[in-house]
């Protein structure tokens, strides 16, 4: 079966690796249209590679705003944006399951561990609203919701959280710009 995680991989692959690849989950909303243009300024600096935040009308994730690392709480507010060819480098045993599956639940803090580490941490917070978040699915999804899994499904994204943080650090890849 394969999951978020797959279809995110499957996507940066087949984009250009100069392309910015957008994350944004299916059952959520970008904010306004100006979404894409300011998410487009923020990489007008060529030492970016990536970008986070934020979730409209969700002020507590600016508290959460912190220096990511494999080993920290991690957590990657919405609209998470990436270089393409950065999203080529993840190796997928930073994506699956000591079965080698694709991961299930995490997908989105499994992802961007990797591609925070292959960017040698040159990212954004972006501060100004830029989804509306689905908050029905996540407490109401009792398979892939995050707030109402049964316990079996708790348990899997615990152990994921495990796998995720005790994987190696990635080496940054540095990209010589000619794309």
């Amino acid at each position: 079966t394969a999951y978020a995680i797959h279809e995110r991989l499957v996507g940066s692959e087949m984009c250009i690796r100069d392309r910015i690849c957008v994350f944004l989950d299916g059952d959520d909303t970008l904010y306004s249209k100006d979404v894409l243009s300011i998410v487009a300024e923020v990489y007008q600096n060529p030492n970016i590679h990536a970008t986070f935040g934020s979730i409209y009308e969700r002020p507590w994730q600016l508290d959460r705003e912190q220096s990511y690392t494999r080993s920290s709480r991690m957590f990657f507010p919405h609209l998470r944006t990436a270089k393409a060819y950065y999203c080529k480098q993840v190796p997928k045993s930073y994506l699956v399951d000591e079965n080698d599956k694709w991961f299930m639940f995490c997908t989105d803090v499994a992802l961007f561990a990797a591609i925070l580490e292959l960017i040698d941490y040159n990212y954004v917070f972006i501060k100004n609203s830029l989804v509306i978040y689905n908050t029905y699915n996540s407490t109401h999804n009792a398979i892939e919701g995050f707030t109402n899994q049964n316990t079996e499904n708790k348990y899997k994204r615990f152990q994921y959280h495990k796998k995720i943080k005790s994987m190696p650090q990635l080496s940054p890849v540095i990209c010589d710009g000619s794309y």
